[in-house]
C-alpha cells in the first residue's frame, strides 16, 4: 500500500496540470546529476551530455565519444535510471541513444472494498534516438524521437514523440537554447517549451532557464557550477514553480562532480518541501 501512495504522489509531483490522465506523467522528469544539482537550468549550456533527453542540440559542442549511466533515488525507494551513448559522426554532427527506465517496486492490487488481489508491478521504459547539426559557426539545431512504453496493471501504451530544440553562441562566453518538449499527437502529454541562457567561463558555468507547461504556469530554474580544482566541480541550483502548492516543486539543490581521466563522477541532491529529498549519481566516460 505504501508504494501505491508513493508512485501516485510520484505522479501527482510530476504532473499537477494534467487532471485527466496520468499517462506519461513521468516523462515531465528530466535525469542526470548534473541537471539536478543545477536546478533543472542546463537548456542554455554547451558541453552537457545530459541535454541529451530534453534539448539535444546543444550535443553538436560535445567533441568525442561519451557514455553516461544515471541512477536516480525517489521515494520510498523507487528509481530512475537513465543510459546514453553519444558519439560525433562528422563536423558539428552528433548522434546519440539513449533509455529511461522508471521502476516503482511491486505493488499490491486492492478492490474498493479494500480486499487484496494480488500484486503488480508497474514500470516505463523509453528509447530515445537523438541528432544534433550545426547549421552555423554559431547555431544548431537538434532533434530527439522518444517511444516511450507505460505498463500500468495491464494497461499498457506505445507511443511517438519528439523534442525539437535550437542551440546559438551569442559570444564566446554567452549563449541561448530553447526546446520544445514532448510534441506529439497523444492529448495531456506533458508537453513544455524551455528556454535558457548560458554562461561559460573558465571554471564556472551559469545558466537561467523558463519551462512553460501545457497549462501556461511557468517554472524558473537557476544554476551555477564552479571549478576550484581541475578535478572537482561544485554546483548548486533553485526551482521555483509558480503552479505548485505548498512547496512542491521548489526546491534547492546542490552537487558536485570529480573527474578522474576519462571518468566524470557526479552527486546532485534535490532537496523539496513536502515530499523528501531525491539523491542523483552519475558516471560519465569520455572514450576519445
Amino acid at each position: 500500500m505504501r508504494r501505491a501512495i508513493v508512485f501516485l504522489l510520484f505522479l501527482l509531483r510530476f504532473a499537477p496540470c494534467f487532471a485527466e490522465t496520468t499517462e506519461l506523467a513521468f516523462l515531465g522528469v528530466f535525469p542526470g546529476a548534473r541537471y539536478a544539482a543545477m536546478g533543472g537550468a542546463l537548456t542554455g549550456l554547451p558541453k552537457e551530455t545530459d541535454t541529451v533527453f530534453f534539448s539535444p542540440s546543444g550535443l553538436c559542442s560535445l567533441q568525442g565519444t561519451f557514455l553516461n549511466f544515471s541512477h536516480t533515488e525517489y521515494f520510498a525507494g523507487s528509481r530512475y535510471e537513465t543510459l546514453s551513448a553519444i558519439w560525433q559522426t562528422g563536423d558539428s554532427t552528433a548522434v546519440g541513444f539513449s533509455a529511461i527506465y522508471l521502476w516503482t517496486g511491486t505493488q499490491e492490487r486492492r478492490d474498493s472494498f479494500g480486499v487484496s488481489g494480488g500484486t503488480f508491478s508497474p514500470f516505463q521504459a523509453v528509447p530515445i534516438l537523438s541528432i544534433a547539426k550545426g547549421v552555423s559557426k554559431t547555431a544548431a539545431v537538434g532533434l530527439n524521437m522518444k517511444f516511450p512504453y507505460e505498463n500500468l496493471d495491464g494497461s499498457s501504451a506505445l507511443h511517438v514523440l519528439y523534442d525539437i530544440s535550437g542551440f546559438m553562441s551569442i559570444s564566446d562566453n554567452l549563449s541561448f537554447g530553447a526546446c520544445l518538449v514532448n510534441a506529439g499527437t497523444y492529448r495531456d502529454l506533458p508537453e513544455l517549451v524551455r528556454a535558457g541562457i548560458g554562461l561559460s567561463f573558465s571554471g564556472l558555468k551559469a545558466d537561467v532557464d523558463v519551462e512553460v507547461r501545457n497549462s501556461g504556469s511557468p517554472v524558473y530554474s537557476s544554476g551555477i557550477s564552479v571549478k576550484p580544482q581541475e578535478f572537482l566541480a561544485l554546483m548548486l541550483g533553485y526551482r521555483y514553480d509558480t503552479a505548485a502548492q505548498y512547496g512542491l516543486l521548489n526546491c534547492i539543490s546542490f552537487g558536485l562532480e570529480l573527474n578522474i581521466s576519462i571518468f566524470s563522477l557526479s552527486y546532485g541532491m534535490k532537496l523539496n518541501d513536502m515530499l523528501g529529498n531525491a539523491a542523483y549519481v552519475s558516471l560519465l566516460a569520455r572514450l576519445n
